[in-house]
């Protein structure tokens, strides 16, 4: 350890980019997106080609969420995903999900090439390995299916790397790139074609009873005709897809190191597993990102997550310094297959993306081109594969049912277990604790200069009870995904609705420390 302390922001995001105008006031456009990250500015900037008026509303700042704080490996190997879907669906569909994510692998690397984007683009090779002989099968099994669906894969025996691996699959191929300085350049060249890009204007509605959709912020209204919610998971409860996805996170460090990179992106299939890609940046001084293993969103000590995940990647790499953590979500979808399509059957010219599962760079794109030819009235050759009102299979149904079980644990378990009462004095620089404040539960936590900062613990979005998250000093909602600073203002959704403030009597505040 070099005893300075990480940065808590991606390695993309730090260096922070141009800042876009609020909406002020009501606006009429042909098509209203609802967030700016990989998909919302992907389809975006299509529709834009096609001569369509185009707004993308932004409840913060543009590509900075998820988007922002992934790994952003460009590729159509997911894990072991080609098996999984061939033995829940059909060959079929898993060639269209090989097909769709490899044309998105494709389309990317072609319009950098085609408009000069200045991303860090890379062409490598990306590994999923093990070190588990009793699983070797099922990874040549995976390079057996992938092949049959027309994709670059290999089995090979060993990766290069100085992590233990007896076997691996292996796609050639494959891309990265920093997603940030990707969808930054999208973004601009959108606004000088004349499309709206609206930043720091958070949506709180969808009223689509009328002949046009009236997007309600809390700036203005927007018009449209179409309307793409492209916000992880919906803000809009219509289509109840907070019971049909649940929210996975990871936590990432990105460090300086010392040497030259393997030529590869890597992650394993063992557990815990990991998650690696190497970046040089315009200094050229090399950085390796490392993932730590999946978790339920409010499930960790994300302190105690990030020790463990640096002291992994210090056993096997010569790290000079741990410089950026941060924790990033998104929402795995009940087969495997993102929802991408109306965002109910019975409702026209409203549309959702969600349940990427890990893979939104991809993936994400895939939507965008969905939902654009959609709106266009072209036919898309993937759009009923990855349809967002599909029926489960039985055997994804039971993994969803599972898969929620921590949210109704979590939502029963907070209102019937005990919450103990309000003593600030236990509460150091850093902590919060949610408490009980005359038989309210609520989230107290405190800041580094003392200060004291108390808020319902109860998520604006559904009412789950909120947990800490210590590193990254937010209260996160393990049911649904939302998330929000110490004052309780919403950072990621589904919720659009702070949290309310809460009294914390000065009779209850050790002298010297000031309430808020």
């Amino acid at each position: 350890m070099d005893g300075s302390q990480p940065r808590a922001v991606s390695l993309w995001t730090a260096r922070g980019g141009p800042a876009h105008a609020p909406l002020r006031g009501d606006t009429t456009v042909d098509v209203a997106i609802v967030g700016g990250g990989i998909v919302g500015m992907t389809a975006a900037s299509i529709l834009r080609a096609h001569g369509r008026r185009v707004a993308v509303i932004e409840a913060r700042s543009m590509g900075r969420q998820t988007t922002g704080g992934s790994s952003a490996k460009i590729t159509a190997q997911h894990s072991l995903i080609y098996s999984r879907l061939r033995s829940t669906f059909s060959d079929a569909t898993a060639r269209v999900y090989a097909d769709a994510n490899a044309a998105a692998v494709e389309w990317i690397g072609e319009r950098v090439a085609r408009l000069g984007i200045d991303c860090s683009y890379e062409r490598h090779p990306a590994y999923v390995f093990t070190n588990d002989a009793g699983r070797v099968d099922e990874l040549r099994e995976e390079a057996e299916t992938a092949v049959g669906l027309g994709l670059p894969a290999r089995f090979v025996e060993s990766v290069p790397l100085p992590v233990p691996a007896v076997g691996a699959v292996v796609f050639d191929g494959q891309a990265q790139f920093d997603p940030y300085a990707y969808l930054l350049a999208e973004a601009l060249r959108f606004v000088d074609e004349g499309g709206l890009l609206y930043e720091n204007t958070r949506v709180t509605d969808v009223d689509t009873s009328g002949a046009l959709a009236r997007v309600v912020t809390d700036r203005g209204v927007v018009s449209a005709h179409d309307v793409i919610l492209a916000t992880n998971l919906p803000i809009l409860d219509q289509g109840h897809y907070y019971t049909k996805a649940f929210p996975i996170a990871h936590l990432a460090i990105a460090t300086r190191l010392e040497g030259d990179a393997p030529d590869g992106m890597f992650i394993t299939v063992d557990q815990p597993t990991h998650s690696l890609r190497w970046h040089r940046d315009a200094l050229d001084r090399l950085w390796m990102l490392a993932l730590g293993p999946r978790f339920r969103t409010g499930s960790e000590d994300t302190d105690e997550g990030f020790r463990d995940l640096e002291a992994w990647a210090r056993t096997y790499f010569p790290i000079k310094s741990v410089e950026y953590r941060w924790w990033n979500e998104d929402f795995q979808s009940a087969d495997g297959i993102p929802y991408v399509g109306r965002l109910t059957s019975d409702v026209d010219h409203l549309y959702v993306a969600t349940g990427f599962s890990g893979w939104g760079i991809s993936n994400g794109v895939v939507a965008a081109q969905i939902l654009a030819d959609t709106i266009e009235g072209r036919p898309n050759a993937w759009a009923k594969t990855f349809d967002s009102t599909r029926p489960l299979p039985l055997r994804a149904a039971g993994d969803l049912v599972k898969g929620n079980l921590p949210s109704a644990k979590a939502w029963v378990g907070d209102r019937i277990g005990s919450r103990q009462s309000l003593d600030l004095a236990t509460i150091r620089a850093g902590e919060g604790l949610v408490v009980d404040v005359e038989g309210k539960a609520t989230a107290v936590s405190r800041d580094a200069a003392g200060a004291i900062h108390a808020v319902s613990a109860e998520c604006s979005h559904r009412g789950c009870i909120l947990d800490w998250n210590g590193a990254m000093r937010t209260w996160d909602c393990g049911c649904h995904g939302s998330s929000f600073d110490p004052d309780g203002q919403v950072l990621r959704g589904p919720a659009v609705n702070n949290l309310e403030a809460m009294n914390v009597t000065d009779a209850a505040t050790p002298q010297g420390v000031s309430t808020t």
